[in-house]
């Protein structure tokens, strides 16, 4: 889908105003969050290809605020990335801030960048509960190793 008309309208209906920001969001790169309301996650997938901007992975934004992980959200775009029949060779994870977000504009903020409007092709993930459920125990695993 493009990042005009129906995704956004479809999911703007879905979103709370009255949801609180991501409260488990990594310090390092983000410097530059506390300038806006960078709460949803999203995660864009770069696929080599000269001219190609790549395509960013947004989670439903429901989903996103219902998790409240970073981590969690990022696990899960990435294995829904998988899934496209798609190949990509590289990705980065990006913040998206939910009043522009409102106004059917997608500002992005990138790891160690100034924030920026996303022009490219965007996907909205709502991912069924088996994947979050996986995505869930994987990030516990994972914290448990770190330990």
């Amino acid at each position: 889908m493009g990042n005009n008309g129906t995704f956004l309208d479809v999911a703007v209906d879905h979103y709370t105003k009255d949801v609180h920001g991501m409260q488990n969001i990594p310090d390092t790169g983000f410097d530059e969050a506390s300038k806006g309301n960078f709460n949803f996650i999203g995660m864009i997938n770069y696929t080599g290809i000269q001219g190609d901007d790549g395509d960013l992975f947004i989670l439903n934004p429901e989903i996103s605020q219902k998790l409240n992980d970073f981590n969690i959200c990022h696990e899960i775009l990435y294995q829904l990335a998988k899934l496209r029949e798609k190949v990509y060779v590289s990705w980065q994870e990006v913040l998206i801030d939910s009043d522009y977000y409102q106004e059917e504009q997608l500002m992005i903020l990138q790891r160690h960048c100034s924030p920026r409007i996303w022009k490219g092709e965007t996907i909205i993930c709502s991912p069924n509960a088996k994947l979050i459920q996986y995505a869930v125990q994987r990030e516990n695993e994972l914290r448990e190793k770190r330990k």
